[in-house]
């Protein structure tokens, strides 16, 4: 099986976000849903193609591993033969082959499990810029019946950005009694310097903002139908006290991370003992705080305004490990 990386091709997200810019550029927002709904369908072609590979090549694995394993058997009692006959040239050369060919599949299985995660990400992406340039079509349709001129105002809600992270989680812990900041303080801190610093701290306020808001509206309670069931749902109905665009909210990680014993044990972090007893628990609900280019910062969280009405930010830094960073 041979194929080349996903990265050495085009970019079909930059294609989305190409016909959402030039929508939108030229007035034709009604035309977003269309053409990047076509775009998303051949990034879901091209994910099937990727499951159907690496289908073949964990076949062509286990096929490969019974051969070898048939091999080494044939080897083994040819060495113990009470006369020592030597193992005969054509068993060793298929046993060199065998080990030849199971490493070339593992490595091409590997390369297609990195080139299906890609393309998963790439999905994702395309399916938040859709969602986004819909939203804004919407909002751009309903200002256009309401505008009315009138003078420019200050938003009362704005409030200046801290100049470092260790001053805005400062302010926060001050702010929002409804979050439990555990997280280590250096590690943003060290995304001070920066260019894309002033960004990701305006970002990281707008996230904790938002978290409270949650976090409050869920303490208020509410019926099914007013109460918000999580994060993510509670950005997507919107309102006075979401800050933060719903396409940043991830409510877990993807299936590799999360059966990883590596990949998990980078998402645990410390909790309130009435959170958990251990004072640990894995965080796998995220905030994209930056974008996909490294450093690309996150914000992980965990709800658990089910018991204790808290939310608890254990971490705020760089991409933590995943099959895509490693």
């Amino acid at each position: 099986m041979t194929h080349g990386s996903v990265q050495e091709q085009f970019d079909p997200a930059d294609t989305v976000r190409w016909l959402i810019q030039a929508a939108a550029d030229s007035g034709q927002l009604d035309l977003i849903a269309g053409l990047s709904d076509g775009a998303m369908q051949q990034l879901l072609r091209d994910r099937n193609r990727l499951d159907a590979e690496l289908g073949r090549a964990q076949a062509q694995i286990s096929d490969l591993k019974t051969r070898l394993a048939a091999a080494r058997r044939l080897q083994a009692r040819a060495e113990q033969q009470p006369t020592a006959t030597p193992v005969p040239a054509d068993l060793a050369a298929e046993l060199d082959q065998l080990r030849h060919d199971l490493a070339q599949a593992r490595a091409d299985r590997d390369t297609a499990l990195t080139d299906r995660d890609l393309y998963a990400e790439l999905l994702d992406t395309a399916e938040d810029e859709r969602d986004d340039a819909i939203r804004d079509r919407a909002l751009l349709a309903a200002r256009l019946l309401e505008y009315e001129p009138e003078p420019d105002s200050p938003d009362e809600d704005a409030e200046p950005v801290p100049d470092t992270f260790r001053e805005l989680l400062a302010q926060a812990e001050a702010r929002y009694p409804l979050l439990a900041l555990t997280l280590d303080r250096q590690i943003p801190a060290q995304l001070d310097h920066l260019p894309q610093a002033p960004a990701w701290r305006a970002r990281t306020v707008a996230a904790l903002k938002t978290l409270h808001g949650y976090a409050t509206a869920r303490a208020a309670g509410g019926d099914a139908e007013t109460a918000p069931a999580d994060l993510l749902a509670w950005c997507r109905n919107g309102g006075p006290g979401v800050h933060l665009s719903a396409a940043a909210v991830a409510s877990g990680e993807r299936q590799r991370v999360t059966e990883s014993d590596h990949y998990g044990r980078a998402r645990v972090f410390p909790v309130p003992a009435d959170v958990d007893p251990s004072q640990k628990a894995a965080m796998w609900a995220h905030i994209r705080i930056g974008g996909v280019r490294p450093p690309a910062p996150r914000m992980h969280y965990l709800d658990d305004t089910a018991h204790t009405g808290l939310i608890v930010v254990g971490y705020v830094g760089p991409h933590l490990p995943s099959p895509r960073t490693n």
